[in-house]
Formats: structure tokens, C-alpha cells, sequence
């Protein structure tokens, strides 16, 4: 269902590509893409450095897979090294999505929505750390609730024995279960390299535990907001497409709101800031309020949220 990986966030390697792809539209040819971005990483070894270039580009890819038409959206590949590379229109240039999404990334001065959007970015190419996120994190830290396929007992059993409060606690050995338990997925080491990334973004951060066992691993949830770019960004994806103006209560608790794990409160925050800058706008009707998404595009969105608060 999910497949393992071995890169981390690379945060800064990710902004250089993204930089390379925002000015590719001008000079050079979408076939060097790569070696390019390849000859930007720091690696020793040419191969390794190919290797992550090709990851890195199939994440801007996948961060940046909102609809350039009706039916369209860019390829993000299956993983494999011949899927990771940087997509193409049929006239061999770039989608206006990932030109508007790498312009997005290299150009926002605000340095923790820049590694939000490299995270959305990592989430949607590695999808097993975003199903982490949604799946057991959000339910689990948000919602104060266990998540599905636990019974309470089973779940502290897996958890080291902890319960719920006071301070909910996630150990690395209950989200491996987990991971088994839900996915059939068997891979400890990749669940760690997820962990990490949830922790290098500030999603999570380490919280570790003494028993009768010695030193166990642990994550609690980090205090942590979440920027106006990513969170648009994100609805753009999740709803930007919809004939129908999503409700509060589903922007509150979309997709990307559990991807960063954050509360319905932080979400309603950032879209008042949105309607002030004019960028959504709200409107009730059948006593249903629902948020209407003002820009229909991607590079207008970039351009738009460069203009605003984040990009100034």
C-alpha cells in the first residue's frame, strides 16, 4: 500500500531545486532539470547525487499537483527511479502547477512556510508519512480518540502502557504496530526516517520514556501553527476544483489540516486572515456557512500569496 524511502526532509536541497525549476521556464531545456539539481547537492558521489535529485523532484512534483485544467494534473509517478523525474506538457515545457508551485517554494522570504511547503511536498511523494499524519497522529492528538483498527486495551498495550491524558504520548514502537496493524506495512526504519521528518518540520517532536525495559522512543505533539501559503495551497488541492463551496466545518478539518496536524482553530485563524486579504470569502446558505476559494489558478494563488503578509 505504501512504499518504503530513505531520503529525509532536505529542507535547503529542496528550496535550490524548486529555484532551479522557477527560472527553468526561461533558459535551458526540461530534459537537464535534473543534473542540474543533481550538480546543486552536496553529495560525494554522482550517482547519489542523481538519486536525490530525482527524489526531490518527484516531491515538487507531487507538491505541486493541483489541476492546470479540467482533468489534468501532474504526473507524481509510483516511486520508481524512472517515475522521479520532473514532468512535461506535450510541448516539452513545464506544467504552469510546478513552475507556479517551485516559484512558490524559492521565492516566500517566511522561512517555516517554505519548510511547510517542503513537508506537503514530501507528504504527498512519500504518502506513508502524510497516512501517519492523518491517519493516527491527527485522530490521536487532536481528536483525543484511538484510532481505528484498536479496541482501548489494545491500544495501550501497543502504546507502552500509556493512556490518553494527561499528556498523549506516541511511542515509536506503537506506530510501527500501527503501520502493521492498518497498512500491512512492515518497514520499522522507514517509519523512523517519517518520524524524523515529522519532527524536522515541527509537526512532532521527541519525547522519550524510561521503563522497566531502559530508554523507550517516543513523540508528543510540538506546539506548532501552520502559514497561509500552506494551508491554502493545501485547500487549493483539496477543494480548488469543486462546483460547490466547501462548509467551515470540512475546511476545518481538510486533508491538509491533518497532514500538518493542527486544530480546527488554527485553520479558521488563518482563513480570517485569507478573507482579509481578500484571497477566499464567506457566505451562508441552508444555515450551512461555507468558504468560498477566490482564485481558480495556480500561478495567480503563487503570485497572490508572494503579494501577501508571507511574501513581503
Amino acid at each position: 500500500m505504501y512504499a518504503r524511502f530513505g531520503q529525509e526532509l532536505y529542507v535547503q536541497e529542496t528550496i535550490a531545486a524548486a529555484t532551479i525549476l522557477a527560472i527553468h521556464d526561461e533558459e535551458g531545456d526540461p530534459r537537464l532539470v535534473r543534473e542540474r539539481v543533481a550538480d546543486s547537492l552536496p553529495q560525494r558521489s554522482p550517482a547519489t547525487r542523481l538519486r536525490v535529485a530525482a527524489k526531490l523532484l518527484q516531491r515538487i512534483t507531487a507538491g505541486a499537483a493541483l489541476t492546470d485544467a479540467p482533468g489534468k494534473r501532474a504526473s507524481v509517478g509510483d516511486g520508481s527511479p524512472a517515475a522521479m523525474s520532473v514532468s512535461q506538457d506535450a510541448d516539452g515545457s513545464l506544467p504552469t502547477g510546478l513552475t507556479a508551485f517551485a516559484r512558490l517554494l524559492s521565492g516566500l522570504p517566511d522561512t517555516q512556510a517554505r519548510r511547510e511547503l517542503v513537508y506537503y511536498a514530501a507528504a504527498r511523494a512519500d504518502k506513508l508519512v502524510g497516512a501517519i499524519a492523518r491517519d493516527l497522529l491527527y485522530p490521536y492528538f487532536i481528536e483525543n480518540r484511538i484510532p481505528p483498527p484498536y479496541t482501548e486495551d489494545e491500544f495501550i498495550m501497543a502504546n507502552a502502557g500509556l493512556l490518553l491524558a494527561p499528556e498523549p504520548i506516541l511511542t515509536t514502537g506503537c506506530v510501527v504496530d500501527f503501520a502493521r496493524r492498518a497498512w500491512g506495512f512492515e518497514s520499522e526504519r522507514t517509519i523512523c526516517l517519517a518520524l524524523r521528518i515529522l519532527r524536522q518540520v515541527g509537526v512532532v517532536f521527541s519525547s522519550p520514556l524510561l521503563d522497566a525495559r531502559g530508554r523507550v522512543h517516543a513523540y508528543t505533539l510540538a506546539p506548532h501553527s501552520l502559514s497561509l501559503s500552506a494551508l491554502l495551497w493545501g485547500l487549493y488541492e483539496e477543494f480548488g476544483r469543486e462546483n460547490l463551496a466547501p462548509a467551515w466545518d470540512q475546511v476545518g478539518r481538510a486533508q491538509c489540516a491533518r497532514l500538518f496536524v493542527v486544530p480546527p482553530s488554527v485553520v479558521a485563524s488563518r482563513l480570517w486572515e485569507a478573507e482579509r486579504a481578500g484571497l477566499v470569502g464567506f457566505w451562508s446558505a441552508g444555515g450551512v456557512r461555507r468558504v468560498a476559494l477566490k482564485v481558480r489558478e495556480p500561478e495567480a494563488l503563487a503570485r497572490l500569496l508572494l503579494a501577501g503578509p508571507e511574501g513581503k
